[in-house]
This record gives structure tokens, C-alpha cells and sequence, in this order.
């Protein structure tokens, strides 16, 4: 027979082994089917030299597959925050060839001044179809290196994909005016470093909050990313321009 203390060893070892499987597997499908849809919203205060307050409302990495729970949340919650304005930092797509649920999303996106986006990677990544179809979406205005002006005071600056795209930030910026205020969009964080015109607003996406955190500063992004989430501020210009990183919607995981 086996030792006495070998014994004690394999019983303690079998004791624990359940419960860390079981713990294991409930951590799994919590990350999977339970906090994956929730959403949550983040508010954040800007200065910015507006004439009239802009209530800005900012999706990113929607990765839609399906019309489920998680779509119909970001709409109720879309209502009940009443935007001025809606936008979105790419990732809409997922590798699949069907957009029609991403479509019904979008079709119902409203706000007084629009929706404005910009291409993530995944667009870049997915069939040219899926793409094609989202460029044509009546419901949002797809913005390549280059600006908009939806408010006298406010300008929108769009920029290409940092990793797949082919960014051009002087090209952005090429039409934008002297006064208001001006807000870029663009999906890699790290772009925030390659934008050496003086802007107000940075918006991000691509980063899904560090992917996989304990806590706010505990896990992989930090190892990952330069900017995984929150906001964070450069010199643009003379004053500190924040960015915010979105941690995203929806998942490009199954």
C-alpha cells in the first residue's frame, strides 16, 4: 500500500480538484453568456469650445452576429441617454458574410446631428461583401480621412484603420476650419499618438476594455495595450486633448 503522507496528498488533491473545475467552469459561462451583454455606459465631461452644450454618444466594436438581447440593449440604452449625435469606432463586423442583423441594428441608430463612423480592423479582415454593404448603410455616414460638419460649431474627423487602412491624418483635416469644436475618430488607440493637429476629442475602440481584467488596472491589458481603456490625455496643440477608449460592445470571439 501506499505511503501514509502519499495518501493524505492524492485525498487533498482530489478534494480541491472539483471545486476549482466547478469554479472554473461557472467563471466560463458567466464571461461568456452573462457580463458579455451587459452594457454599461461611462460618462465623461469635455471642454470644448462649443456654442451649446453636445451630448455625444459613442459606440465601438459592435461585432454584431445576431438581432438578440445585447442589440436591443444598446437601443434602449441609446433612448434613454437622447444623444445630440451617435459615434461609432469600427468593428461592426466579424468575419462573417451576413450583415443583415448588423443592418436592422444600425437602421435604427437615431440622432439630430447624425451618425458618423470610422473602418475598425475587422472590416478590413471580413468578406469585401460585408464590407460593401455596411459602406452603402443609408443609416450612418462612414467617414475615410476626412471631415465632417454637422453643427456650425462642431467638426467630425474620421481616420482609416491604423493597422489595416491606410490613415492620413493631413488629409483628415484638410477642410476643417479654424473654430469649434473638433472630435477624431478612429479605432486603434495608438493613433492617438499620430494626430499632430490640435483637436478636442479623441474617440477609440479596438481594445475591448484590456480584453481579459480583474480590475481596473489588473490583467491583460496593461501587458497588451498602451491605451486599453478609459481616458487618457496628450498635448495637442496647447492644451491636454483627451482620448477615450471604448471598451466595446460586442466580442469577436464565439
Amino acid at each position: 500500500s501506499a505511503p501514509r503522507s502519499e495518501r493524505y496528498s492524492v485525498r487533498v488533491k482530489e478534494r480541491f480538484a472539483w471545486p476549482l473545475a466547478v469554479i472554473a467552469s461557472l467563471c466560463i459561462l458567466y464571461g461568456f453568456f452573462i457580463e458579455v451583454d451587459w452594457i454599461e455606459v461611462t460618462h465623461q465631461t469635455i471642454k470644448a469650445p462649443v456654442t451649446s452644450p453636445l451630448r455625444i454618444l459613442h459606440l465601438t466594436d459592435l461585432h454584431v452576429r445576431a438581432f438578440g438581447r445585447r442589440e436591443r440593449a444598446v437601443l434602449d440604452t441609446i433612448a434613454a441617454e437622447m444623444p445630440d449625435i451617435i459615434l461609432i469606432t469600427g468593428d461592426f463586423l466579424t468575419g462573417s458574410r451576413k450583415t443583415e442583423a448588423l443592418l436592422e441594428l444600425l437602421a435604427q441608430l437615431k440622432a439630430p446631428l447624425g451618425v458618423w463612423a470610422v473602418w475598425g480592423n475587422w472590416e478590413y479582415w471580413s468578406p469585401k461583401e460585408a464590407k460593401d454593404a455596411l459602406g452603402r448603410a443609408p443609416s450612418i455616414k462612414l467617414l475615410e480621412n476626412e471631415s465632417a460638419h454637422p453643427r456650425d460649431d462642431v467638426w467630425i474627423i474620421g481616420l482609416d484603420d491604423l493597422m489595416y487602412g491606410r490613415p492620413d491624418a493631413e488629409k483628415a483635416f484638410r477642410d476643417v476650419g479654424t473654430g469649434g469644436a473638433k472630435i477624431v475618430l478612429f479605432h486603434e488607440p495608438l493613433e492617438f499618438e499620430a494626430i499632430h493637429r490640435p483637436f478636442d476629442l479623441g474617440l477609440a475602440g479596438h481594445t475591448h476594455g484590456g480584453q481579459l481584467m480583474l480590475t481596473d488596472s489588473v490583467g491583460a491589458g496593461p501587458p497588451l495595450y498602451k491605451y486599453w481603456s478609459g481616458r487618457y490625455q496628450k498635448r495637442s496643440g496647447a492644451p491636454l486633448a483627451p482620448c477615450v477608449g471604448g471598451n466595446g460592445t460586442g466580442n469577436w470571439f464565439p
